[in-house]
């Protein structure tokens, strides 16, 4: 009943037809900006907590020196503290800061 009905091989056909749509723009979120647009050397703070600053940029992730974190546990501070490459598009906050 299914597999063979006229109206399953038109409704293939109508959906293979449609084009999906790729160019959705990506947006941070209310009062955030991408880490891409923060320049070298400012610093940032991201929507879990952590606080750092851009070392270097390129087009597929960026180069941060994580400085605060909201973690209790030592492995995850241990893990987090240091230098990381993460996202640019990673929704974060502007922050200003002077030490570090």
């Amino acid at each position: 009943m299914y597999g063979g009905s006229c109206c399953n091989k038109q409704w293939r056909k109508r959906m293979a037809r449609k084009k999906i749509n790729t160019k959705t723009k990506q947006r941070p979120y209310k009062g955030h900006r991408f880490l891409k647009s923060i320049k070298e050397g400012d610093f940032f703070s991201t929507t879990t907590g952590l606080v750092g600053k851009v070392i270097s940029q390129n087009n597929g992730s960026v180069l941060c020196k994580f400085i605060e974190t909201p973690y209790k546990d030592p492995t995850n501070i241990n893990y987090w503290i240091g230098d990381r490459r993460i996202s640019p598009y990673t929704n974060v906050k502007k922050t200003r800061r002077q030490d570090a």
